[in-house]
């Protein structure tokens, strides 16, 4: 390898984390500028990805504090480098990778919570699709009713967690958070996100609403989906239930088995 190929090979390795500072001893000797510049580069690296996470997860940021957040992403980013030029999104990982040092951290509630903040994320930045009126059903026969098919727009995120923090996660949401310690119940919850116009909606939903969307958005009839649901919870109020999804704006289209489109 020629000096250049060496030098090219060093820098790359250390704005990528796959060096570190003193494999570039050789360079910063009376302060060379490829050494002083490449540490800075890789300096504004780090801080623009913490940057792009703290946008990206403001309420957890928020919840955990500055200094438990930042040694958070430090962790991350060095685990997990951007391998796209744009950092819109970044941190998919990041509930996943919490979860996994969770028996350092000991907050075993904290990655469904970082779930949460990927959820609205997803939803804000999803693509857009025209939506139905609520009026959509009306036309239907009972028969294509039952084997209607119902779409979802493409920002409607379902998060299923192991712990109750919908009141959590709206508080953290407040410029006024406060740090004041909370009990958090270690039970099945799921949140639903999406934007029905330039703004997120999240809801917190009943198991048997959790079971209707999951069952419609796996592709089963609007038959089925109801019988799933009447199995869970036999007095729910089918006709309810129906129009409450159609009225929350996330709907884009109603297929039959013929293939008709309403």
């Amino acid at each position: 390898m020629t000096p250049l190929e060496q030098h090219i090979f060093l820098l790359s390795g250390l704005a990528s984390r796959g060096a570190q500072p003193a494999d570039l001893a050789w360079l910063m000797v009376g302060r060379r500028e490829p050494g002083q510049r490449a540490l800075v580069y890789r300096n504004s690296g780090i801080a623009a990805c913490t940057d792009a996470l703290r946008s990206n997860y403001q309420r957890l940021a928020r919840v955990v504090g500055d200094t438990f957040f930042r040694g958070l992403a430090h962790a991350y980013i060095d685990q997990h480098p951007p391998v796209q030029h744009s950092l819109v999104g970044y941190g998919h990982a990041l509930p996943d990778f919490i979860d996994e040092a969770a028996n350092k951290h000991g907050l075993s509630w904290l990655g469904d919570f970082a779930r949460l903040e990927r959820g609205w994320l997803r939803a804000h930045l999803a693509a857009d699709r025209a939506l139905l009126a609520p009026t959509a059903l009306e036309s239907l026969g009972d028969e294509a009713l039952i084997s209607a098919r119902i779409s979802f727009h493409p920002s409607t995120t379902l998060v299923k967690t192991r712990w109750r923090l919908w009141e959590l996660w709206q508080e953290a949401g407040e410029e006024g958070f406060s740090e004041a310690a909370r009990t958090l119940l270690q039970q099945d919850d799921a949140v639903l996100f999406w934007r029905p116009g330039h703004e997120v909606s999240a809801r917190q939903l009943p198991v048997s609403n959790t079971a209707f969307i999951e069952s419609l958005r796996n592709g089963d009839s609007l038959g089925t989906a109801c019988a799933r649901v009447l199995a869970l919870a036999p007095g729910e109020n089918l006709p309810g239930l129906i129009a409450g999804v159609l009225a929350a704006g996330f709907i884009t289209d109603i297929n039959t088995e013929t293939g008709d489109s309403q």
